[in-house]
């Protein structure tokens, strides 16, 4: 894989950030790194290595102690470009010293989790490492998001007596009763928390079924994508039709209704 297009990602919890702290390795020399994924004084690293190039980049300074959080990079081999990305979002590179210039060859190494691989044997992880997932792509930024979510707490009304509508500050269905045409008569109802399922579904499949307004996305889950699915705000605020595009059919509706007012506005109707 380190000859292609990848991506890492894990969710930490460290206990130190001192020095080089290994989440995953895979080494075959002293000289040869497919690629050693770590956290150094709270950036997240990656090593690169071919001959004596000692390729590596860093992020800026985002990892915090004692407290859980997702971390991820994504490596484009053609660019020899890495990109960071901190509990769900890009964040910017700092300057290493030494870029990486030269892909590894295709390497047969074990695959280390928590150290660096042999010949080091060091470097270990101090604290806790989870969910670690590696994927032959460069992610897209709504997929490393969809990653980012998708172990979350979900944020359900309540999972213990089967009701896995998504809390929302938009909009949640509520049913009068679940007994009842299927639970599908119902009120609705605002919450103080919102879900990081809602809007983290497919970002191809058009939320048609979804209620207005939505985020644009369906969300996860047993409704998204239907009548009952929790509210978010639609992102884009020019896009009067919502149709998912600003375009010339969002202008002629301006321009259809240019100068128009309610009367406590001073506007005609």
């Amino acid at each position: 894989m380190g000859t292609g297009n990848y991506t890492i990602s894990a969710w930490i919890k460290p206990e130190v950030t001192n020095y080089i702290h290994v989440i995953l390795s895979k080494i075959s020399s002293l000289e040869d790194k497919e690629y050693v994924f770590s956290i150094e004084r709270e950036r997240i690293r990656l090593d690169v290595e071919k001959g004596d190039n000692d390729g590596r980049a860093y992020s800026t300074e985002v990892v915090t102690l004692q407290r859980w959080q997702h971390v991820a990079v994504t490596f484009d081999a053609s660019a020899l470009t890495p990109t960071f990305y901190y509990n769900g979002l890009g964040v910017e590179q700092v300057s290493s010293g030494n870029p990486i210039t030269l892909l590894p060859d295709s390497l047969d190494a074990d695959l280390w989790i928590g150290m660096r691989a042999t010949p080091y044997e060091d470097r270990e992880f101090t604290g806790a490492i989870d969910e670690v997932m590696i994927f032959d792509k460069v992610l897209s930024a709504e997929e490393i998001q969809i990653v980012y979510k998708s172990v979350l707490d979900p944020l359900f009304v309540d999972a213990e007596n089967n009701d896995y509508h998504l809390l929302s500050q938009k909009g949640r269905f509520v049913p009068l009763d679940p007994d009842v045409n299927n639970g599908l008569e119902g009120l609705w109802t605002f919450d103080m928390e919102t879900s990081p399922c809602i809007d983290g579904g497919d970002p191809g499949e058009r939320p048609f079924r979804e209620r207005m307004p939505n985020g644009g996305r369906v969300n996860l889950g047993a409704y998204g994508n239907t009548l009952h699915a929790s509210m978010s705000e639609w992102p884009i605020e020019g896009d009067v039709n919502r149709d998912g595009v600003v375009n010339l059919a969002d202008l002629a509706i301006v321009a259809g209704q240019w100068l128009n007012g309610l009367p406590w506005a001073g506007g005609s109707h």
